[in-house]
C-alpha cells in the first residue's frame, strides 16, 4: 500500500462511549501505519499510549452467580472499561455477544471494541 492508500480510512464511531483522545490516537496511528498489520502490534501501541503494561493491563477476578471463576487479563481503557481490538471483516454480532458475557462475569462496566479492517475502523462500546 502506498502512503496515500494507507491514509484512507473511514471511521464509524456512532456507538463509541470511550475516551475521545484514545480514539483520536488510534485513528492517527492507523492513518500513519495503515490498517493491515497484525492486531497485537496495534494492541501494544495502545497499551503504550495508555501508560504501559503496569498501568493498562490487569488481572481481574471473574465470578458467575457468586462463584469465583478465577482471574482474567484485561487491557484497560479506563478504570471501569477494557478495550479489545479485532479485525473481523464480516458481521461482529458474535464478538459483541461474547464481550457482553465477559462483562457479566467481570467487575468492569464497559467493553470498548475497536474493529480494524482494510479501509475502515469501527469503534463500539458494549455495556
Amino acid at each position: 500500500m502506498t502512503a496515500s492508500q494507507r491514509q484512507v480510512c473511514t471511521v464509524d464511531d456512532h456507538h463509541w462511549q470511550g475516551d475521545a483522545g484514545t480514539k483520536d490516537h488510534i485513528i492517527a496511528m492507523l492513518r500513519d501505519w495503515g490498517p493491515a498489520l497484525e492486531i497485537p502490534l496495534y494492541q501494544q501501541a495502545v497499551v503504550h499510549f495508555l501508560g504501559g503494561e503496569l498501568t493498562a493491563v490487569r488481572q481481574l477476578p471473574m465470578e458467575r452467580d457468586g462463584i469465583p471463576l478465577g482471574n482474567q487479563r484485561f487491557h484497560l481503557l479506563d478504570p471501569t472499561g477494557f478495550f479489545r481490538i479485532t479485525a473481523f471483516s464480516g458481521p461482529g454480532a458474535a464478538c459483541e455477544s461474547q464481550l457482553k458475557r465477559l462483562l457479566e462475569s467481570s467487575p468492569l462496566r464497559a467493553a470498548h471494541w475497536i474493529n480494524i479492517t482494510r479501509g475502515k475502523v469501527t469503534f463500539t462500546t458494549v455495556s
